[in-house]
């Protein structure tokens, strides 16, 4: 008997946000989007990047930014990892953001694909938000952000009408 997830056909659906991912300086080649999709009690997170740095492991984060501002500047303008609790909170510190994701594994090409539920946050709080490929893997550790290195690809989630 086969298992089919409730949620298996949301790959197919519309999603609510979308953001096309482009690489910073030094990482021209990267490419890809990130889209959220609606659940009834969280969200399904689904990025698909091409042209990263290969066989490795990279941090991926929402920040709380609304524009990724230029390559130049590592996309300061990103802002820092999204967090939806009152500051000083234990839910306001790495890892628990909003924005905190799982990794980016690359494989031989450069390709990662990951799809994740995430309960943190809702449509409206990701919306608008960037989303941000850092250069290594982030240590889940480490104040404020991971120690996950700088930014080489950002984006910025969009509501997808």
């Amino acid at each position: 008997m086969q298992h089919i997830h409730k949620y298996s056909y949301i790959s197919s659906e519309r999603p609510a946000l979308l953001g096309t991912v482009r690489g910073g300086l030094g990482h021209e080649d990267v490419n890809g989007t990130a889209a959220i999709f609606w659940l009834p009690d969280s969200v399904y997170f689904e990025v698909q990047l091409y042209g990263l740095p290969r066989s490795e492991v990279l941090g991926l984060h929402i920040h709380d930014g609304i524009v990724c501002g230029n390559a130049e500047s590592d996309f300061a303008g990103a802002g820092s990892h999204l967090s939806v609790c009152p500051e000083g909170t234990w839910c306001d510190r790495h890892p628990y953001h909003a924005g905190d994701l799982p990794p980016l594994f690359t494989d031989e090409d450069g390709t990662a694909i990951l799809g994740v539920y995430l309960d943190r946050a809702t449509i409206p709080q990701f919306s608008g938000r960037t989303i941000v490929v850092h250069s290594r893997r982030d240590d889940f550790d480490s104040q404020p952000a991971g120690d996950s290195g700088i930014r080489i690809a950002c984006g910025v989630l969009a509501e997808h009408l």
